[in-house]
């Protein structure tokens, strides 16, 4: 039932002698996870109807069923250090290991960036204008609490929070950016990874991803910063907007971290 529809109508076929029959069904996936099918229940009989038998196949199929991922064209994520692959609109971040273009010098303009050699070749100033880019660390965090999911009776909320999660991982890790995953399930999950290569990871810990944590959001929130570098990004998904996690982003703001709330 959490798959989707597997109720079939019958089907009748005329098989000849070592004939290979092949089956196939459309199932719609309303929901992730790993799924065992593949059970066939067939009464086989002569075409005069004196012989009749019924046969069960029950070789499982292992079938694995991934969150659907979103694309998101643009996120707005704070950098957290000057320079990287990360592209940002802000010349504080220039990265002086790659320049982008060379004009000529403006009153006003940085006599740091002059590039001197083609100025005394050309017997006039040129600047030099570099690459605008910057490193960020983006932390997902995932709010497992079995009570914020209390009135999700046919777990769409919980698929939506997926699903989210897997769209913004999609984002970054297709941006480069170092990227983790945090969730205070039963047992806590923890994956990260740098570029797409690593999207199996964690889709893998997000397959199987239940809401039957102990710790409370905001628990989990305060004991997990302390493990993180000033400045870091950290995307949080929950359910509801309680007082408790809305002290906590004051913290978290007030400590230099950069944290962005997604409520589903």
């Amino acid at each position: 039932k959490r798959l989707g529809n597997m109720t079939f109508p019958v089907e009748y076929a005329f098989i000849k002698p070592l004939q290979m029959l092949s089956i196939k069904k459309i199932v719609t996936c309303s929901h992730r996870g790993y799924y065992k099918v593949g059970e066939l229940h067939v009464k086989v009989r002569d075409f005069l109807s004196f012989f009749e038998q019924d046969i069960v196949f029950n070789k499982d199929i292992d079938l694995i069923v991934n969150p659907r991922i979103h694309e998101i064209d643009n996120m707005k994520l704070p950098a957290t250090e000057y320079f990287g692959a990360f592209r940002v609109p802000y010349n504080t971040h220039e990265d002086y290991t790659g320049i982008k273009n060379i004009r000529e010098y403006a009153p006003g303009d940085n006599i740091k960036k002059i590039h001197w050699k083609l100025s005394a070749k050309q017997n006039n100033l040129y600047i030099k204008e570099y690459e605008l880019s910057a490193n960020t660390k983006i932390n997902v965090f995932i709010d497992a609490y079995e009570d914020s999911f209390i009135n999700d009776f046919n777990g769409d909320m919980e698929e939506k929070v997926v699903e989210t999660a897997a769209s913004i991982i999609n984002y970054c890790l297709k941006n480069n950016l170092n990227t983790s995953l945090s969730i205070a399930a039963l047992d806590k999950i923890y994956v990260e990874g740098r570029n797409l290569n690593r999207l199996e990871s964690f889709l893998g810990e997000l397959i199987g991803f239940s809401p039957k944590g102990k710790i409370p959001m905001d628990e989990f929130l305060t004991t997990e910063s302390r493990k993180l570098s000033y400045g870091s990004t950290l995307v949080i998904l929950t359910t509801s907007l309680k007082e408790n996690i809305f002290e906590i982003l004051i913290s978290l703001k007030h400590r230099k971290f950069n944290p962005i709330l997604i409520l589903i």
